[in-house]
């Protein structure tokens, strides 16, 4: 019995606890949500009070009421509280300004430690080209004054032979001034090696090459640009007498730049030192008589070449290509899309392709490498292209066979016209396997003549002629190269292709026929 009496006491005890703690926890709640008089008559008097100003005038009307202004006082008063605020007004403004000066100053500090850092970045840049021209200018002197022995058109290395007074092309503001800061940058060059430099400007297209014609020449002839200029000044200095020519330079500054690349001159300062190194060859170019647009006035024929062909003709020379079909076909598009920048001859071959403006017929009379003289009947055909080096345009090795001094041509025919043996050809033309196919084929010959058939050209295709990536005269024509009729600084001569078919242009077209060939094979 007395069991169960603790457990019952000890049962009252718990609930009393109990109750004692819920009845703690509410009145602290309710304690702590509750206001003191006191509490809430400051939040009466600040909810009803709009600023500092109110409250005191409040406070002052209440508990004064005898001393409230009246008349020329009160007007006195609200002058003041109006003062008063413009002051505060005036004063956050002028943290503003502050602000904004402190943040203007902090900007024009940035911008010059900025400029102070492209400044040293030049002048590192100027110090690391000084010293490249002086390794070079004391490696000249310490040259033996012996010449490597010429082997044909091989490369000639003797000092003594550099130029001292040279002519330097150039096109102030062709792509966008790059011509006038290649010159910038291989000045120091020439400075170092003790060769006088004059500098002739070009003032419209053509000029470089009339420069080269009728200019008093010095030691050396140099161009800055691309493929075009190039052919310019090459075209300029062949037309003078063979006593009056000098070396020609070529410091690349284009977009291709083919030509100064198969002589072995990758960079404007590796084209420099060759120039004052005094490295030359003696390259072929081509001498082409084609028939005269309607637009054009015949002009005399190339020295040096034969004067069989076309009798109302046009004469130039070509150091790259001559191009028949699609090649002068792209051209002529292209040259109205200069606004997709190099993209343009890419889309000027689609869009031939797409409108079916891709064949070409022609009859060839071709003097070969042994003097016999063939005959060919091209009934469709998309090219023919004849090459004194391997590449073309964008470093395309298109004649992987030719030689820049063997005195002959390369003359490349793909005998098909349909797009996908075009866009095969020029894939794999990229990695220089083109000639597998069995619709490509090259053949190397002295001279030779074609003469378009009376369909060639239907359908709005041209029968116009790519020298060099130039348009100039029209078919029928006469083309024949004259060995080691230029001679010109230059770097090793390149014997290599230029294989860039893992980029993904090629690729890309390489899928596409394989998709919709199937037979078509690497």
């Amino acid at each position: 019995m007395s069991g169960v009496n603790l457990k019952l006491a000890w049962r009252g005890a718990l609930l009393v606890l109990t109750l004692t703690l819920v009845a703690r926890i509410t009145f602290g709640i309710r304690r702590r949500g509750a206001k003191s008089p006191v509490q809430t008559a400051e939040a009466e008097a600040a909810s009803s009070t709009a600023s500092w100003y109110d409250a005191g005038e409040r406070l002052r009307v209440e508990r004064f009421p005898s001393a409230r202004p009246r008349g020329p006082a009160s007007a006195l008063l609200e002058k003041g509280k109006v003062v008063v605020l413009e002051r505060e007004r005036t004063q956050a403004e002028l943290r503003r300004l502050l602000k904004r000066r402190a943040l203007m100053a902090e900007g024009a500090e940035v911008i010059r430690r900025r400029a102070a850092v492209a400044e040293g970045s030049k002048r590192a840049r100027k110090r690391a080209v000084d010293e490249e021209t002086l390794i070079v200018a004391v490696s000249m002197q310490q040259q033996s004054s012996s010449s490597v022995e010429a082997a044909g058109a091989a490369i000639t290395t003797a000092t003594e032979g550099a130029p001292r007074r040279i002519h330097v092309v150039v096109n102030p503001f062709g792509g966008g001034g790059i011509g006038k800061a290649t010159l910038e940058s291989v000045l120091p060059i020439f400075e170092r090696a003790g060769v006088e430099v004059t500098v002739l400007e070009t003032q419209y297209a053509g000029h470089a090459g009339e420069l080269a014609r009728t200019t008093p020449l010095l030691d050396a002839f140099v161009g800055i640009g691309g493929d075009g200029t190039a052919h310019e000044i090459a075209n300029g200095l062949l037309r003078r007498a063979g006593a009056e020519r000098v070396p020609m330079g070529m410091i690349p500054a284009g977009s291709g730049n083919t030509w100064a690349y198969d002589l072995g001159l990758e960079s404007a300062s590796a084209a420099a030192e060759a120039i004052v190194r005094g490295a030359t060859s003696r390259v072929d170019v081509m001498a082409v008589q084609a028939a005269a647009p309607s637009d054009e006035t015949p002009s005399d024929a190339p020295s040096g070449a034969s004067t069989q062909g076309p009798s109302a003709s046009v004469s130039e020379y070509a150091i790259n290509i001559c191009g028949f079909g699609m090649p002068a076909a792209v051209l002529e598009q292209a040259n109205a899309l200069r606004w997709l920048g190099s993209a343009q001859y890419e889309l000027a071959g689609l869009v031939l392709i797409a409108t079916g403006k891709t064949r070409y017929g022609a009859r060839l009379e071709i003097e070969a490498e042994d003097g016999t003289v063939l005959t060919r009947e091209l009934d469709e055909c998309s090219f023919v292209q004849a090459q004194i080096n391997m590449h073309m345009g964008k470093r395309v090795c298109f004649a992987p066979g030719a030689s820049m001094t063997d005195g002959l041509l390369d003359l490349v025919i793909v005998s098909r016209s349909g797009g996908l043996d075009i866009l095969h050809a020029n894939a794999r033309a990229r990695g220089a396997s083109h000639l597998k196919l069995p619709f490509v084929e090259t053949i190397r010959c002295r001279s030779y003549v074609l003469t378009p058939h009376p369909t060639s050209g239907d359908g709005g295709s041209s029968i116009a002629l790519n020298l060099d990536g130039e348009l100039a005269g029209a078919a029928p024509f006469r083309v024949e190269c004259l060995s080691g009729a230029l001679e010109v600084f230059s770097g090793t001569l390149r014997t290599e292709p230029n294989d860039t078919s893992d980029q993904f242009e090629p690729q890309l077209v390489m899928s596409l026929v394989r998709a919709l060939d199937p037979s078509a094979v690497d």
